[in-house]
């Protein structure tokens, strides 16, 4: 017998010494023998099973045929959802947090034979080494309105294992809940007008427009085990330059219960080209299969131009700084070496910038107030209308700086400005945040963000 036939009979073997306590996962095998046990974490290539006897083996991925969940358990809501056919839409997105490539996103609608929607979305995490550390999977079944009937939600990771399945009966949401060596059922009563987390935001996504109405609507989170209050409004629309084309968005803004307020972008087809998932701490991007197929394989993929634009962080590594914007709104916009802008960021919805200047010559004797009072005379020579309101001593990057609060004429309008000068590193740093008047309430918050956030890197 070769060595794998000699490992599944010996794990038969332990099987069979083990008292089963909770319901199993059976893995059936290409080479038509099966081991049973609760699976405790998955990758793409390995799939790690605890035994009922002690132990815990890892498989590969290439010598199993299919996998049956939670065998012998009470039937699943959604183990055998209706028949689906063809996708309606399917999305692939790359998931940034800060800096880096925190994972990827994928998601597919399609429509099933009893007239509903069956949406998937699977989620994978990466560690600092670009290792998967979490997956997860939501699978939800919906009426033609998008009303709530089944959801599957799966977490699997090397700490653990947990999986919910609830199903809507009458007014109550039905739900086991299952754990390594744990099996708990749960009944809530579903508030009225419940939806489930995909299906509020594919409703939303294809009534974008609400008629000047917004969406609102308890949904239940099958992480927290808890519903939330959702919000969703149309923000208007926004042209953006995306894959190289000016597109027109609508921008939708979505409340959960209290926490801050995230945006979605959709073009004129209801295609999603990016989306905040818990702020803009972390911020799906849409991209193409490819790209995906070949990022989820290990291979170096680098960040699209439009990634660079909404990403939440930039990291400008040669001029030694990072920068973080405050919402979607704003976009980078990388310069050329030779120049001494290195980096505009700009707002199309209130028509505001912030650029980020680097100079190699500092002033005289290397002092902060002769920075400030060259930098107002720059200003004063390119605009006669140049006026200074106030003026304030601050910090950028945990370093002196100094701020002017200053009025100024464009095109016949006026315009409010946020200039800061700073010495770092034996270079003069320059920081303009300008809008037209009118904007400048609203902008206000959003530029002393990004002067908070600003950091000099060595």
């Amino acid at each position: 017998m070769n060595r794998i036939t000699l490992f599944l009979l010996a794990a038969t073997a332990l099987l069979l010494l083990g008292r089963v306590t909770v319901a199993e996962d059976v893995i059936h095998f290409r080479n038509g023998r099966t081991l049973t046990g609760r699976i405790t974490s998955e990758t793409r290539e390995t799939v790690v099973l605890e035994l009922p006897g002690g132990g815990k083996v890892e498989l590969a991925r290439e010598l199993i045929l299919t996998i049956v969940r939670d065998a012998g358990a009470e039937p699943d809501p959604v183990a055998k959802p209706a028949a689906a056919k063809g996708v309606l839409r399917s999305e692939q997105f790359f998931l940034w947090s800060g800096e880096r490539r925190l994972g990827s996103r994928s998601l597919i609608l399609r429509k099933t034979e009893a007239g509903g929607f069956r949406l998937e979305e699977d989620i994978v995490f990466l560690d600092k080494e670009g290792k998967e550390d979490v997956r997860v999977h939501t699978l939800e079944i919906s009426t033609a309105e998008f009303e709530p009937l089944e959801i599957l939600y799966r977490e699997s990771s090397d700490r653990g294992h947990r999986t919910l399945r609830a199903k809507v009966l009458k007014d109550r949401l039905e739900m086991v809940i299952s754990l390594p060596g744990e099996r708990r059922k749960s009944s809530m009563l579903a508030p009225e007008g419940l939806r489930f987390p995909l299906s509020a935001r594919e409703y939303a996504i294809r009534n974008r427009d609400f008629s000047g109405e917004k969406f609102e609507a308890p949904v239940f989170e099958p992480r927290e085990e808890n519903f939330f209050r959702y919000r969703i409004e149309a923000a208007g629309n926004r042209r953006v330059d995306w894959d190289g084309e000016r597109v027109e968005v609508t921008v939708l803004r979505r409340y959960r219960g209290q926490r801050a307020v995230e945006e979605i972008w959709l073009d004129p087809a209801g295609r999603c080209l990016t989306e905040e998932l818990n702020g803009p701490t972390l911020v799906a991007v849409l991209t193409s299969r490819e790209r995906l197929t070949a990022f989820e394989a290990g291979n170096a993929v680098l960040p699209s131009e439009d990634e660079e634009r909404v990403r939440p962080l930039f990291v400008h590594p040669e001029a030694g700084f990072r920068i973080r914007k405050p919402t979607l709104s704003w976009s980078f916009e990388k310069q050329p070496k030779s120049s001494t802008k290195v980096l505009s960021i700009s707002n199309l919805s209130t028509f505001a910038y912030c650029d980020i200047f680097l100079f190699n010559e500092t002033p005289d004797g290397g002092l902060l107030s002769s920075l400030a009072v060259d930098m107002e005379r720059r200003f004063k020579d390119k605009s006669r209308m140049f006026r200074k309101l106030d003026e304030a001593t601050i910090e950028l990057g945990g370093e002196p700086a100094f701020r002017i609060k200053a009025s100024s004429m464009n095109k016949g309008e006026e315009l409010l400005s946020l200039l800061v000068v700073s010495l770092h590193g034996g270079k003069a740093w320059l920081l303009t945040m300008a809008c037209p008047k009118k904007y400048f309430k609203k902008a206000r918050p959003d530029f002393e963000a990004m002067l908070k956030s600003f950091e000099f890197i060595e």
